[in-house]
């Protein structure tokens, strides 16, 4: 039997099932019988020992430099400090609730009121909400929670739901893989285990068919889940499983070598992060640098915004572990599906098309003078870039050169170390930015083509809406040719071109951007590996007679067949 979910870590591993035993049930209308001053007595000394736990584990984890573990740390202390949140559940409290009932009541309101805006994002905030209030009520009634520090031996952890707390508090040594029945890409366990590179699918609805203890397969990369195995198929599942060592094996020998192509032609390889702590990892592949820092990740999940020097602390640090080698900072990108809640942004109904990025910047000035002011001063410590997303128009590029000289300035004035004369570039993901290029690049010194928003604009089709997917399609020849213009028209001035957004991590993809002309890429840390392997399969002087027919192709199923004629057999089975 094949369960099938959504990939978010890949990897595949052969081993028995371990289920996760369900949270306590609890009566979300169960009335006290005690006094309302002694419930209230019950839940402030919860939120104190809860408060202490965070404090201690968050220590811990900073010490040991598991950043993401510290991190969520800080959002649940966020949570439990949050007066909204303490304020309804004194009022549920007051009105004869039960302690527990009071907390999980709630904390179930907030997690309704983010579930109905239907977005990934406000889902997995809900899933913190509903982490933190059952972890309370769990304390207040003196029960315990699901748990896995207890492991001893190797398993794949099936659960219809994990909260992170969970697993953050596990053996991780022993979890050889994760299937969760409920959960996104985005919430925070996929994070966490994205981070501790555990194969992971979420969103695998019938986890109630595996049975405790029963050998299963579990391939990250395709989302699947194999149980209930014969013969047959566990030997298959073998056979699969020795294939994907071997190639993995075979991968690791790319790690020292080039980015080039079969007939030598050299490009650059780059990483995409959202945290410094990833460059603190051991690497199994060379790189050429960070191609994209998100930095919007720093202003998310709290309710207060990160300060000058918490920036440029975190700036600092990504440029000195990357010693010497190019770190791009992309300015805060806040908006679309990501939301900063110390903002208080207002809600609409279609924000990808609305008030996001430079959009904001350009209204707050106290925002965007901050974060140049902490990157222009980490730039001492490395050869850090400023990169500005969603810019569309020529005179929104010009706005943010005047913040950038405005910064510069004061830090001057003040006496403040830094450095004026960092390199400056754009993301062209909006198809207005493909048209005025040539204006634009008279501004700065390089371009980065997010492919996952210009595809969006392209076709004014929003990626996360499953009822326009079919339009969200990189090899689509009306958005190769936007690329292909972006990457000629940036050579023609002299200038650097780069691509990272999801399509340089992908096989057809990668082929694809290299006959088009590109020759710098900037992908996530665990694709690296595959993508060099794959870039030596080509030979780019006989490919270049492709790119004509791509440009001109019906759709992007005539663009990929087209590839697929042409490339090696072996490059699609690497």
């Amino acid at each position: 039997m094949i369960l099938q979910g959504v990939s978010v870590c890949p990897g595949c591993t052969l081993s028995r099932s371990y289920l996760l035993a369900e949270p306590p049930a609890f009566d979300l209308a169960k009335k006290a019988d005690e006094p309302v001053a002694d419930a209230l007595r019950r839940i402030d000394e919860a939120f104190a020992s809860i408060a202490a736990e965070l404090t201690a584990s968050k220590e811990e984890y900073a010490a040991a430099g598991a950043c993401e573990q510290a991190d969520l740390m800080d959002v649940q202390m966020a949570m439990l400090e949050d007066s909204f949140f303490r304020d309804q559940i004194t009022a549920a409290a007051e009105a004869g609730l039960a302690p527990s009932a009071a907390v999980l009541s709630s904390g179930k309101e907030q997690e309704d009121m983010l579930l109905a805006l239907n977005d990934d994002y406000m889902s997995a905030r809900a899933e913190d909400i509903h982490d933190l209030s059952l972890r309370i009520a769990c304390q207040i009634e003196g029960l315990a929670r699901p748990d896995l520090s207890g492991l001893t031996e190797d398993c794949v952890v099936i659960a219809k739901q994990l909260l992170p707390s969970t697993l953050m508090s596990a053996k991780v040594e022993h979890i050889k893989g994760l299937v969760i029945g409920n959960g996104t890409k985005t919430s925070h366990v996929s994070i966490l285990a994205s981070g501790l590179q555990i194969p992971t699918v979420v969103g695998c609805g019938n986890v109630s068919m595996v049975k405790e203890g029963e050998t299963v397969y579990l391939d990250g990369e395709k989302g699947t889940l194999c149980c209930a195995m014969s013969a047959e198929e566990l030997a298959a599942c073998e056979k699969e499983l020795n294939a994907f060592r071997k190639q993995r094996e075979t991968l690791l020998t790319y790690g020292t070598r080039s980015f080039e192509s079969r007939d030598g032609v050299k490009s650059g390889l780059y990483m995409n992060i959202t945290d410094p702590c990833e460059l603190l990892r051991p690497a199994d592949c060379t790189n050429d640098g960070v191609g994209l820092f998100r930095s919007e990740f720093l202003f998310l999940d709290r309710k207060t915004l990160p300060s000058e020097e918490e920036q440029y602390e975190a700036y600092a640090q990504a440029a000195k572990a990357l010693g010497g080698r190019p770190l791009t900072i992309r300015t805060i990108d806040i908006g679309g599906d990501k939301n900063a809640p110390a903002l208080a942004l207002p809600q609409e109904e279609n924000p990808f098309m609305g008030y996001r990025a430079v959009r904001i910047c350009m209204d707050r000035s106290d925002l965007i003078l901050t974060q140049l002011r902490a990157i222009l001063r980490a730039a001492v410590h490395g050869d850090i870039r400023v990169m500005f997303p969603m810019i569309a128009t020529v005179s929104e590029l010009d706005v943010m050169l005047d913040y950038l000289k405005l910064a510069a300035s004061q830090l001057t004035k003040e006496n403040i170390s830094h450095r004026a004369d960092i390199k400056v570039g754009i993301m062209v993901e909006i198809p207005s930015a493909v048209i005025m290029l040539d204006q634009l690049l008279a501004r700065i010194d390089f371009v980065s083509i997010g492919s996952n928003d210009l595809v969006q604009y392209t076709f004014a089709a929003d990626r996360l809406n499953e009822k326009v997917s079919y339009l969200n399609k990189f090899m689509h020849p009306a958005v190769l040719r936007l690329i292909h213009q972006t990457v000629s028209v940036t050579r023609e001035h002299g200038k650097e071109c780069s691509l990272c957004g999801e399509m340089a991590g992908d096989r057809v993809g990668l082929a694809a951007l290299a006959i088009l002309g590109l020759r710098k890429f900037s992908m996530s840390s665990s694709k690296l590996l595959r993508a060099k392997r794959l870039m030596s399969m080509l030979d780019l002087g006989a490919l270049r007679s492709l790119q004509e027919p791509l440009l001109h192709a019906r759709d992007a199923e005539e663009a990929v067949a087209l590839l697929k004629q042409s490339l090696p057999g072996e490059y699609f089975g690497a």
